[in-house]
């Protein structure tokens, strides 16, 4: 059993990629004379009129939008059977966005100071401070505030979105109450936090997890 993958490609084109892939596929069994380049041929217009019948006629897709493509099938007899109860098509519409874009243009400066909330999450009995870090009601990550003396403590944390980013282990002083800080001053905090994979992201945020239950 093979199987033929068009990858991405837009609607107008998926023809011409069929033909390629395929030929491009059986190439070393048309040299042993395996199959006659005139098989490759009609199947190819076989499952081409297939598509095109699912594509154009049945979803009108335009041929803009991008379509990926899979299909097993087998060599008997030097023919190619398609095995079309295997068939995979995956669409993706273009869409004009275009109005959103020009919606936000006088929003953007806006947007790039993010109004992040800090809700407390619990306080263990090690003197850890954990709060949940929010965007727009969604939780987004967890930072953790370890007092060491009355005014020094250590801050650490993590957030997913926007975009992954840690928040360094770092000493800071504070001369006010804990909560009331932190709400005035995420927004600084986060400014200067690191950016990094999500993975690394969420290894942090986990971290901070395991301290809750203390």
């Amino acid at each position: 059993m093979s199987q033929l993958t068009t990858g991405l490609v837009i609607t107008g084109a998926y023809a011409d990629k069929i033909r390629k892939t395929l030929f491009a596929q059986l190439k070393d069994n048309i040299k042993k004379g395996e199959i006659p380049s005139q098989e490759v041929a009609r199947a190819i217009a076989e499952l081409n009129r297939i598509l095109y019948h699912i594509l154009v006629e049945k979803l009108k897709l335009d041929k803009g939008d991008v379509v990926r493509i899979r299909i097993e099938y087998n060599i008997e007899n030097n023919k190619i059977k398609w095995k079309y109860e295997n068939l995979q098509i995956e669409i993706f519409k273009k869409q004009d966005v275009s109005g959103i874009i020009s919606e936000i243009i006088p929003e953007i400066e806006k947007l790039l100071i993010p109004n992040y909330v800090i809700e407390k999450i619990s306080t263990t009995i090690f003197g850890d401070h954990i709060y949940r870090i929010k965007l727009n009601d969604k939780d987004i990550g967890k930072i953790v505030l370890t007092m060491i003396n009355g005014e020094l403590g250590i801050i650490h944390g993590a957030l997913l979105e926007p975009s992954p980013l840690i928040i360094n282990k770092r000493k800071i002083t504070i001369k006010e109450d804990i909560d009331k800080f932190l709400s005035e001053n995420i927004n600084d905090i986060i400014a200067s936090a690191q950016s990094v994979e999500s993975i690394e992201a969420e290894k942090v945020i986990k971290s901070i997890e395991t301290l809750i239950s203390r």
